[in-house]
């Protein structure tokens, strides 16, 4: 096996066999779109909990964008 074959061998083992770029490529760019939606609107409507979620959703786009970059 070379490269990254075990990852997906894993995968084509408990019966996902389609690519998983689309899975981890879209992640982190969804997660910094509802941030972007979730701090206008914090603005706009003066929610500061919304301003937190957009916080979260920024924190969490960062951590999927590591196995995104690895195996994208």
């Amino acid at each position: 096996m070379t490269g990254f074959d075990w990852f997906y061998n894993a995968l084509g083992s408990v019966g996902f066999t389609d690519p998983v770029h689309p899975a981890l490529a879209h992640m982190p760019i969804g997660l910094v779109v509802g941030a972007l939606i979730f701090g206008f609107a914090a603005l706009l409507w003066k929610r500061p909990l919304w301003g937190l979620s957009s916080q979260h959703c920024l924190v969490l786009a960062w951590l999927f964008w590591f196995p995104t970059v690895l195996f994208g």
